[in-house]
């Protein structure tokens, strides 16, 4: 089972943008399956954004504390908005690695090599 991003912050509005929880909102709200839901909501609840104080599958209301670290994640644009700042962060990188490698090109490639490994641990952790 692969969780990008774009599901995460279907679940994280969901959340933000309710006071209660229903089996009917989440559905109609994230479109996805509740075992979906479920395994984001534990990851959240890992992370330290949200309280789950009870949550089964056959219940029609869930009882979830949303703390403030996830209404400041939603509010600074969710996953999608770290994944976007960290691709720019990125793409600047790049730029400022070609300037450089025509000046220092042995400190070019190492930073380089340096950049490839960030990015390919960063693929790990965000399923690219």
């Amino acid at each position: 089972m692969n969780i990008t991003h774009i599901e995460k912050d279907k679940v994280l509005n969901w959340l933000c943008e309710n006071d209660t929880y229903t089996k009917e909102s989440m559905e109609a709200q994230t479109k996805l399956d509740i075992r979906i839901v479920n395994e984001i909501l534990q990851y959240f609840e890992r992370k330290g954004l949200i309280e789950i104080i009870s949550f089964r599958y056959n219940m029609q209301e869930f009882d979830i504390h949303v703390k403030i670290e996830a209404l400041d994640l939603f509010n600074h644009g969710g996953f999608t908005g770290i994944e976007f700042l960290l691709e720019e962060n990125l793409h600047k990188l790049q730029l400022e690695l070609k300037e450089l490698q025509s000046t220092f090109p042995e400190k070019a490639k190492t930073l380089s090599a340096i950049a490839s490994a960030i990015t390919g641990t960063l693929a790990l952790l965000f399923g690219r």
